[in-house]
């Protein structure tokens, strides 16, 4: 499991369901300096229970990765707890991301992925690494260089799960398809804050084409530009500084960078605004211009939004693409959105709390939508994301932003753990990690791809999600997670695998059985028989199934049967296997 903040590490949720072995195996602080893991130059890694626990935690104001890593991997158990996570047998590593690099390629979020996978290479286990968090700052296209380098990590026994992102709401985004009559796209960056009036965009052409950028403060009153910078083509590498003064309109910084891209060949502006005020009726605004080609740019949609002010010519921004670039964009990556299984809770003072702006088992008001910029359907698939309870670091326990959501408290040998509420695709994201880390006990070898075939075979779709089509919804990917269908179908193909590399070529299970079987076929075969004999040799049952097919499955329900044991044959050209199968 991975996270940005790390959780508090003793918390009892990180034991076993018996509250006596502790699960947290390593642990890599990024953030601080000291010894750090063999291969890396910073950072400090624990790797004893004793220093984990000493340690405590990495940062005492969030409690987000607490609640994550209890999702995900959460095994307390004890008396009147039942917020434990989905796969609370399992071992648990952690890297706290570094929260100082200031890389455009997320390095040391990429260091920490290789890290987690080599402890999982290092104890001979499989792995699922969690990403609950994101970025709109990116190409939203598989080719970052972090995209690559997660694709290139991943494989058998290695996932990565990453949140779809909490924009699916938001004016973040804006696009427009370019002509000689169509050559101008403009638009003005909002403040969510008007006391903090900072914010960035990140712009991207097509490639091998190019586009011009420059950034102005306008005057609704007068409908002119009180100021322009100069007139920048994004293919060609610059980085400019303004420094804007009253009689500008505004006080503050622009600064402009621009390159075409080494990886893609797509031109890239990145804007980054930092006003101390601006002129009341004056608004800052980025204007484009090209002949043909698409561009696309994203706000940072943490201090910034795209809005066109109700001025004519300038864009409203949307939340099209608005899957994050760092959870969502990836090839091979898992992308996670987030539908409402919840929507009231009531805390431990005995009040309930109803979010009433979402609706039940609908897609959440906030999960980000693909798709990528390439044409890929993004998020792969949904899962609970909407009032979910897990465990609270008991370090914010009495903060304004977290005492009104706990609802349980578990008392362990006279200490307290918290449990509250949190929501998110950070919280949906670690649903899919759990699942996909108890699939991994039943196929250590799983891929993404194969993960994909199986979401795809196997989720969840109804009256909310719709029919959706082969290739996926950019809303819901293949619907909802069915944790229990895909152990099912990681069974299969498991068995599918020994099958092949045996002698035995069909598999007849369950032993014992309430009167069905199933026929798992490893080989195509021919004039295939069914018979079943009681154990005096009496011929009790017959089926004539003739051709099958590789990985082809037979039920056969036989509920007639009275208890006892029988003798299963099943024969066919290539087949012959036997059975003593129990009836009850």
């Amino acid at each position: 499991v991975q996270t940005c903040a790390l959780p508090i590490y003793g918390h009892i949720n990180f034991y076993d369901t018996l509250g006596t072995t502790y699960r947290i195996k390593r642990v890599w602080d990024q953030n601080i300096t000291g010894t750090p893991p063999t291969g890396f130059s910073y950072g400090t890694e624990y790797t004893t229970q004793a220093s984990i626990l000493a340690a405590q935690f990495d940062n005492k104001t969030e409690t987000h990765a607490t609640h994550v890593t209890g999702i995900a991997a959460g095994g307390d158990k004890s008396i009147g707890s039942i917020y434990y996570g989905v796969a609370p047998d399992a071992d648990i590593a952690l890297v706290s991301y570094n929260l100082n690099d200031q890389t455009t390629d997320n390095v040391s979020l990429a260091d920490g992925i290789k890290y987690l996978y080599g402890y999982a290479t290092s104890v001979n286990e499989p792995c699922v690494v969690n990403m609950s968090l994101g970025t709109q700052i990116g190409p939203h296209d598989g080719t970052s260089a972090f995209d690559q380098v997660c694709d290139a990590l991943q494989g058998k026994g290695r996932l990565l799960v990453g949140a779809a992102g909490n924009e699916g709401s938001d004016s973040l985004h804006i696009s427009q398809n370019f002509t000689p009559a169509n050559s101008t796209l403009k638009s003005f960056f909002n403040y969510y804050d008007n006391t903090k009036l900072t914010g960035m965009s990140d712009i991207w052409g097509d490639t091998g084409k190019t586009y011009s950028i420059r950034v102005v403060v306008y005057n609704k009153s007068t409908g002119t530009e009180v100021y322009s910078t100069p007139t920048y083509d994004a293919a060609t590498t610059n980085s400019q500084t303004f420094n804007l003064t009253s009689t500008n309109g505004a006080i503050g910084q622009i600064q402009i960078f621009s390159e075409r891209n080494a990886t893609n060949a797509k031109p890239n502006a990145f804007v980054y605004s930092a006003m101390t005020s601006i002129n009341s009726g004056n608004y800052i605004g980025v204007v484009l211009t090209a002949q043909n080609g698409t561009i696309h740019a994203w706000a940072d949609d943490v201090d910034s939004y795209f809005s066109g002010n109700n001025i004519a010519g300038w864009t409203s921004g949307n939340s099209n693409n608005s899957i994050s670039e760092v959870g969502g964009t990836g090839k091979q990556i898992i992308s996670v959105g987030a539908y409402v299984s919840k929507t009231r809770f009531t805390n431990i003072q005995g009040a309930t709390y109803d979010l009433k702006s979402e609706t039940l088992n609908n897609i959440a008001d906030f999960s980000s939508t693909g798709p990528t910029i390439d044409g890929r359907t993004k998020p792969d698939i949904t899962a609970p994301g909407s009032v979910v309870i897990s465990s609270y670091s008991s370090a914010v326990i009495s903060g304004v932003n977290y005492k009104n959501y706990i609802v349980h408290i578990t008392s362990v040998n006279g200490k307290s753990y918290y449990y509250g509420q949190l929501q998110g695709t950070s919280m949906s994201t670690p649903v899919v990690t759990g699942i996909l880390a108890t699939w991994l006990e039943v196929k250590n070898d799983l891929t993404p791809d194969e993960v994909r075939v199986i979401l795809q075979n196997t989720a969840i779709t109804d009256s909310y999600t719709g029919v959706i089509p082969s290739t996926g919804s950019n809303i819901w990917g293949f619907g909802k997670i069915d944790a229990w269908s895909g152990i099912m179908a990681c069974l299969k193909a498991s068995q599918l695998q020994i099958l092949q590399s045996s002698n035995e070529n069909v598999l007849i299970y369950p032993n014992p059985t309430s009167g069905n079987l199933s026929i798992l076929f490893g080989h195509n075969d021919s004039t295939v028989q069914l018979k079943v004999f009681n154990m005096s040799g009496q011929l009790v049952y017959t089926q004539q199934i003739g051709k099958v097919t590789y990985a082809q499955e037979i039920a056969i329900s036989l509920p007639h049967l009275a208890t006892g044991v029988y003798l299963v044959a099943l024969t066919g050209d290539l087949s012959y296997k036997t059975n003593h199968i129990l009836f009850h």
